[in-house]
């Protein structure tokens, strides 16, 4: 059951991020080039909608999944108990990746193209220690991920950040 209700928490967070990346992100970060049927926001918004559609199947499976739990085990003590770790858990993490999206989105308006550096370097702690990773390995791999990610999108496809 515990299972279940973590499942929908995270789901029903991939919902609202998928939205809200759709409707506030997409339109805001990507400037249109062109007034034909595909643009260069046709990608992002579709994968907008995938990432929604398949988490409000994932949402509605772990709800009946939930539901079914909740009849078999109600004799069962205990079963309501609240754990903080395990129940916040998601919810601190969506925070923290919906803190990193504005950080990203203001802070490239505020400083000119280097709010992806700033938003990035500041997020990647943050969320390794809030889910307790202690590796310092994880941490180089992150940086280094992004980093790669940057060079990438930078110089190889030639996409501007503002």
């Amino acid at each position: 059951m515990k299972k279940s209700r973590q499942d929908m928490i995270v789901m029903l967070i991939f919902m609202i991020l998928s939205a809200i990346t759709y409707l506030v992100f997409i339109p805001s970060q990507i400037k249109l080039s062109s007034d034909t049927g595909f643009t260069n926001r046709t990608f992002p918004q579709f994968t907008m909608i995938v990432i929604f559609i398949a988490s409000s199947a994932g949402f509605l499976e772990a709800f009946f999944r939930y539901q079914k739990a909740k009849r078999t085990d109600s004799s069962q003590t205990g079963a309501g108990a609240f754990d903080f770790r395990s129940d916040l858990l998601p919810i601190c993490g969506f925070l923290v990746i919906l803190a990193y999206a504005l950080l990203f989105h203001f802070g490239s308006m505020q400083w000119r193209g280097y709010g992806f550096i700033v938003a990035t370097i500041v997020f990647i702690p943050v969320f390794l220690l809030l889910v307790r990773c202690k590796n310092w390995k994880f941490y180089v791999a992150a940086y280094a991920f992004a980093a790669i990610m940057y060079l990438i999108f930078r110089f190889i496809l030639n996409v501007p950040f503002r």
